[in-house]
């Protein structure tokens, strides 16, 4: 997902840098991303299209929180699910995407060369991943805000040509 995605937040401490939505573009990277500095903390969302759990294409939200310049744990397993098909943790949660509510499911991914994990989101319902979708086609940006209340915009420039080339790959 989502990602991002997408989920806790870092110390709020420190004074939060206006995003630049337009740095990264669907069309030149792949994926669009936000970042909010606190101090020494950074939280980074990145949404990408990509593959769910279950094999479906869909937008994938990620979430990654730094601090002191050190990847930390965003994932707290505690407050989800076991689930034995993504033999990880697991819970649907709500997003805010573009001021409408949407249902998330989030889970535990971890960093290739760390044991540290951050959370990956995406939509399970149809009709929640219809309308995230479309925000990016028709919008030039989309607002996230997840539930640690981070609030992140993120550029859709690019996405309608990358979202069909995505499809295009099947």
């Amino acid at each position: 997902m989502l990602v991002a995605a997408v989920l806790f937040s870092t110390s709020t401490s420190g004074y939060a840098v206006e995003p630049n939505p337009h740095h990264y573009n669907f069309h030149k990277d792949g994926y669009a991303q936000d970042t909010k500095h606190y101090g020494n903390d950074t939280t980074t969302l990145n949404v990408k299209i990509g593959t769910t759990p279950f094999g479906q294409r869909n937008l994938i939200f990620t979430q990654t929180d730094t601090s002191g310049g050190k990847m930390v744990n965003s994932c707290n397993a505690s407050t989800m699910t076991f689930a034995p098909q993504l033999d990880g943790h697991v819970r649907t949660v709500p997003y805010r995407v573009n001021g409408k509510i949407v249902y998330m499911e989030e889970f535990c991914k971890s960093y290739k060369y760390s044991s540290k994990k951050y959370i990956a989101a995406y939509s399970r319902e149809r009709r929640d991943q219809d309308y995230i979708i479309n925000q990016f086609i028709t919008s030039n940006t989309v607002k996230v805000e997840n539930l640690s209340l981070n609030e992140f915009t993120l550029s859709a420039r690019g996405f309608t040509k990358k979202w069909r080339q995505s499809n295009k790959k099947k």
